[in-house]
């Protein structure tokens, strides 16, 4: 394979672009090899996608954990991360609409569900690891995930995850179990709906789960990923495949700027390397 250039690089990880024979991979490689740690968790995050096989998770296709060489390798999802659509939606001054925001939020809740069934939990929910394949959303960045009993907690160093979606016991006590998955998934739902981490939801059904996913302590969230999925499918009757849903609600909130709306200009930006 041929490398064409890197993509990201975040604590313990880069991931480069490669070619072979006209198709492209996503290739993660770990930083810092000599620091045991890090080789622990990267290996985990080799194990944990390794036993998650699920049409919204990122699959590996292949891998090698040798300390002297670790990496694995991806597809490579050039249609980009849901970060990278919410930024062109504030740019452009548009929104999703609600029912459009809980279809995504839908798909990725039971993709979730799936993971806990597994033994796996996330721990680093953000819009940056939302990667879409054509128009399906897949769950990437497993990287400080780990693999937890049912009624079991994780203890670890204090401020792993990302601020402001990191739950508040995983931030300040390194604690975490599915609980935490729900409340970075709450967040982001928060902000699919308001265009903002922090924003005030008007529907007050859509309100009500969010705040039950993000409540503070977590004996006051939902309990289990299912019983979010369960509410936010409630809510709208959504297509057979809700990702449907979310694609047709982005087209909604598009802006139309001389007859081509903003759903055209988003993937003419997502497509373009």
């Amino acid at each position: 394979m041929v490398k064409i250039r890197t993509i990201n690089q975040g604590g313990f990880g880069v991931v480069s672009l490669y070619e072979n024979k006209g198709i492209y991979y996503a290739v993660k490689q770990l930083l810092n090899k000599w620091d045991p740690r890090n080789w622990k968790m990267f290996a985990r995050e080799i194990d944990i996608m390794q036993s998650l096989n699920h049409p919204n998770i990122v699959a590996v296709n292949s891998y090698n954990k040798d300390q002297d060489n670790p990496y694995y390798v991806m597809k490579y999802y050039k249609e980009g991360s849901l970060r990278q659509q919410i930024n062109i939606m504030n740019n452009q001054g548009n929104w999703l609409t609600e029912k459009s925001a809980s279809a995504i939020v839908l798909v990725l809740a039971r993709a979730l569900a799936y993971a806990h069934s597994k033994g796996a939990i996330h721990r680093d929910l953000k819009p940056e690891n939302i990667l879409f394949d054509n128009s399906n959303p897949l769950i990437a960045d497993w990287g400080i995930g780990k693999f937890v009993h049912r009624q079991s907690k994780v203890y670890n160093y204090n401020g792993i995850g990302t601020p402001p979606y990191c739950s508040p016991e995983q931030w300040n006590y390194g604690k975490s179990d599915a609980r935490s998955d729900i409340y970075s998934l709450g967040v982001i739902f928060r902000e699919l709906i308001t265009g903002a981490v922090d924003g005030d939801i008007q529907n007050n059904k859509l309100k009500e789960i969010v705040d039950n996913m993000t409540a503070y302590h977590p004996e006051y969230r939902y309990q289990s990923m299912d019983e979010v999925a369960n509410e936010i499918a409630s809510l709208y009757q959504y297509s057979e495949n809700p990702v449907n849903d979310f694609w047709s609600g982005f087209g909604k909130a598009a802006l139309v700027v001389g007859g081509i709306t903003l759903g055209v200009l988003l993937l003419a930006a997502i497509f373009g390397d």
